[in-house]
């Protein structure tokens, strides 16, 4: 059997929600052996009853849990799940998000796969939403920007925009406005929108539909 990455015999498997405190070192603790405890039980499942499973081995798993969710700023803009599902658009724009409402909830909330479409969780076939400048900004620190899952955002609004791909689209809108605003001598919050918006076309960042 070929694994995800094409490695013989191999299958990646992230199948180990936990949920906890994730500012708490003893309750990381706690949900890091309680997930291995986990693992441990579905391999005695799958090699009981997946057929070419009777000699599963567990090879590596990751070092530490990968936290989802945690503290966020308050920011100047704040992502939600109707500007998500209902791909809104923003005049201060840096990048487009594409990703679904995607809750990996261990304790049952509800919509938690790729293959659990609705109108809750999924955007519509074609269109995206924007990925707007604000939602890494603050009005208490002017020019500190967090482009990183500490951005401002629901709940469920997070559980979209925390993919990598997303991620990396805000931190490049956040480090040209940057650039820009030195240059220009004015506060990330003053920096010219337009002029933020063709630099990231010019260097290759899909950036359509933008409201003016």
């Amino acid at each position: 059997m070929l694994g995800y990455w094409g490695a013989p015999n191999h299958l990646p498997w992230n199948v180990l929600p936990v949920a906890g405190n994730p500012l708490d070192e003893e309750d990381l603790s706690r949900l890091t052996a309680q997930a291995r405890e986990y693992l441990v039980e579905y391999i005695d499942f799958w090699r009981e009853h997946v057929p070419g499973m009777a000699e599963a081995k567990i090879e590596q798993t990751g070092f530490s849990l990968g936290i989802r969710e945690s503290r966020r700023v308050l920011g100047r803009a704040t992502l939600d799940a109707d500007m998500v599902l209902g791909a809104v658009k923003h005049a201060d724009a840096v990048g487009h998000g594409v990703w679904m409402v995607d809750i990996h909830d261990p304790k049952g909330s509800g919509y938690t796969t790729y293959t659990d479409r609705g109108d809750r969780n999924m955007l519509a076939a074609g269109p995206s939403y924007h990925i707007p400048l604000g939602m890494a900004l603050n009005d208490t620190i002017p020019n500190l920007a967090v482009a990183c899952r500490a951005e401002s955002s629901t709940h469920e609004a997070h559980a979209s925009f925390r993919v990598q791909t997303h991620l990396m689209a805000l931190a490049q809108g956040v480090g040209t406005a940057a650039a820009l605003a030195l240059n220009a001598n004015v506060d990330l919050a003053a920096v010219d929108l337009p002029a933020l918006q063709q630099t990231l076309k010019d260097d290759g960042v899909y950036l359509e539909d933008v409201p003016r």
